[in-house]
């Protein structure tokens, strides 16, 4: 098939793509917009899944939840000082008024 502009910018506009990888995809798809497009969408959706906080990024969001549950657990944050108490003053601003 035939790779027209009409085609690249559909695929384009649909994929949030750059022209040249819409045109790619196209190539590789022999011209179908919609074999391109689901392509794109798998590509896309691949390294979604990959993207991720790394081992040293779930350590400190692990760190973190740690922090923020041992500080709603203690109760008292109306003189709050430090990261965990500031973290757990939040906590108790938005469930002090439940």
């Amino acid at each position: 098939m035939e790779i027209t502009l009409e085609k690249i910018e559909l695929v384009k506009d649909r994929t949030g793509v750059t022209y040249a990888e819409a045109k790619q995809a196209l190539e590789e798809t022999d011209g179908s917009v919609v074999d391109a497009i689901i392509a794109i969408e798998e590509i896309i959706n691949t390294g979604e899944k990959k993207k991720g906080f790394g081992k040293k990024g779930e350590a400190l969001f692990s760190r973190l939840k740690e922090i923020v549950k041992k500080g709603y657990e203690i109760g008292d944050f109306s003189n709050a000082s430090g990261t965990g108490n500031i973290i757990g003053s939040c906590f108790y601003t938005i469930y002090k008024k439940k």
